[in-house]
């Protein structure tokens, strides 16, 4: 339950210390409404995802064009502990973003970073924290390690070391667009440098992620 992991940010994830990084300057042109803000069960959006965050990292930023109006909707012991950016290629999409952000601090002070979407609504920080138990296990050419459902990957809750930015930076360079092809690239090339996580439909459901109104039908 939510309410189990309201006490104040510490660190939960044994072994490498976590960076988290949280994108939320989308417009939320399908939603009709600012998705971050959006409540459910007792907290918006943005503060559900804040508070995961920091139950299995050390630090977490979120990345907005709004952080004036976030930190005026968040309790007040939330925003203390959060760092706050502004997107580094506005307007750009998430593809560019992370490739930029992954090449910066503190994700290079970090052996991993997270990366989230704000409209994860049901993330499960115990899952989250199982699959980071495995992170020091890991190939050292592996830099991406992203849950997979079928042939899609979700890379908006996703583990990626510093040197994916530059893998990603290269990969839209040359023309590429979007995360699914280079994680699936990445998949595939030799060695492999994205690992998937599989997923059981009961986990595949807690990514459930918000886009437009129809969406906000979740099962609790």
């Amino acid at each position: 339950m939510f309410k189990d992991f309201l006490s104040p940010p510490a660190k939960s994830l044994p072994g490498s210390p976590l960076n988290v990084i949280i994108l939320a300057g989308g417009k939320s042109r399908r939603m009709g409404q600012d998705k971050a803000l959006i409540q459910w069960q007792g907290a918006t959006f943005l503060e559900r995802c804040a508070r995961v965050a920091f139950a299995v990292g050390d630090r977490c930023t979120v990345v907005t064009p709004w952080a004036e109006r976030y930190q005026a909707a968040l309790p007040v012991d939330l925003v203390a502990h959060i760092y706050w950016c502004p997107d580094p290629v506005p307007g750009s999409g998430p593809p560019l973003a992370i490739a930029q952000l992954l090449t910066l601090a503190p994700a290079v002070d970090h052996p991993w970073t997270l990366v989230l979407a704000c409209d994860l609504p049901k993330l499960d920080p115990q899952l989250l924290l199982t699959w980071g138990s495995h992170l020091d296990d890991l190939a050292p050419e592996v830099l991406a390690y992203v849950p997979r459902w079928g042939d899609r990957w979700e890379p908006l809750c996703g583990f990626y070391r510093p040197q994916a930015g530059e893998s990603l930076g290269r990969f839209l360079e040359a023309g590429g667009r979007s995360l699914q092809r280079w994680l699936e690239t990445s998949y595939l090339s030799r060695p492999c440098i994205a690992q998937p996580i599989t997923l059981t439909l009961e986990e595949h459901s807690t990514l459930h992620n918000c886009n437009v109104p129809s969406d906000l039908d979740i099962q609790h």
